[in-house]
């Protein structure tokens, strides 16, 4: 997976930010403690699989009703674009598009979520636990892969394979 373009609204530390990576080859991400480092990353693990280090209904911004973070990646020469939406107290909405090579968008969205969740990983050719244990140690998390017993690493190591 490559990244394209991010961006977040109303997402943790985030009112609103657009990321274009498409120029860059490689990127560091920097700054001082607080500034936000980790909610990039964050919104990221949010778009793709729904799940990070808060409480879903704790990813929206204080004082907004609700979050949206937009990803556009390439991964197996093709570009994706996910977007997941959350508003307080409600359930997520989520869309998954492939753009097609007149520029244009397809949508990729299943009726049910949990379908489209499945295209997303299945595209990725990776699930949730296996990214936070082997591209995305999170924050604090470092030590979790070495915690776990040796038959969910070998799990996690087999799902890399």
């Amino acid at each position: 997976m490559i990244p394209l373009q991010l961006s977040l609204k109303n997402f943790l530390s985030y009112r609103q930010a657009q990321l274009d990576f498409r120029e860059l080859h490689a990127a560091c991400v920097c700054g001082a403690n607080g500034a936000g480092k980790s909610s990039l990353l964050e919104a990221i693990a949010w778009a793709l699989w729904g799940e990070g280090r808060t409480s879903v209904d704790e990813t929206i911004y204080a004082g907004a009703d609700e979050a949206r973070v937009d990803f556009m990646f390439t991964c197996d020469r093709q570009t994706y674009r996910v977007s997941r939406a959350r508003r307080r107290n409600k359930d997520s909405q989520l869309e998954f598009q492939i753009q097609l090579e007149s520029g244009r968008f397809r949508s990729l969205t299943a009726k049910i979520m949990k379908e489209t969740q499945s295209r997303i990983n299945q595209t990725l050719h990776l699930d949730y636990d296996t990214f936070i244990n082997s591209a995305y140690l999170r924050q604090g998390h470092a030590d979790e892969f070495m915690l776990q017993g040796a038959a969910k690493r070998k799990e996690v190591l087999g799902k890399l394979l």
